[in-house]
């Protein structure tokens, strides 16, 4: 539904996190840095697929990824902070290619108390409840009896905020 990462974001102490856009930016500045050409890299990505990434875009992909989790970390810095990453398809797109390895080290340092974020918050939109969470097919692991997934159904996301 158009609009559940503002809302939830305006309703609930959380730090919104665009995870797309943060990715785009951080590889934008990669390439620069490189002295690549942004085009170059699209033209590798639209005939690369998922699980067949080339190898060049692969290595570029994996330095992104962990700057991406650096911005998250500063990010993350005070305590309690609580991270509502959204518009996330991008960690299924490049699953092998460090997205998986992202997403499960960060869910981990949120579930140690020791290490920041405070909180972590993903949202998978999903046609069901019968479903498992995922990314476009990737599964998200989430405790079920540890509180750590909630399903949102309609009327909740028309609840005035």
């Amino acid at each position: 539904m158009q609009g559940t990462a503002e809302m939830i974001a305006a309703r609930f102490p959380v730090t919104p996190v665009d995870l797309s856009a943060l990715f785009l930016r951080e590889f934008r500045h990669l390439v620069e840095e490189k002295g690549q050409d942004w085009r170059t890299v699209l033209r590798a990505d639209a005939a690369s697929a998922p699980g067949r990434v080339k190898p060049g875009l692969a290595t570029f992909v994996r330095v992104v990824w962990q700057r991406v989790a650096e911005d998250l970390a500063a990010r993350s810095t005070e305590p309690r902070t609580v991270l509502f990453l959204h518009d996330a398809g991008l960690i299924a797109r490049y699953w092998d290619e460090g997205g998986r390895t992202f997403l499960v080290t960060l869910q981990g340092a949120a579930r140690r108390p020791s290490e920041g974020p405070h909180g972590l918050w993903l949202l998978c939109p999903m046609e069901s409840r019968t479903q498992d969470p995922h990314l476009d097919g990737q599964p998200v692991e989430a405790l079920r009896n540890d509180g750590e997934l909630a399903y949102l159904d309609g009327e909740f996301l028309k609840q005035p905020a």
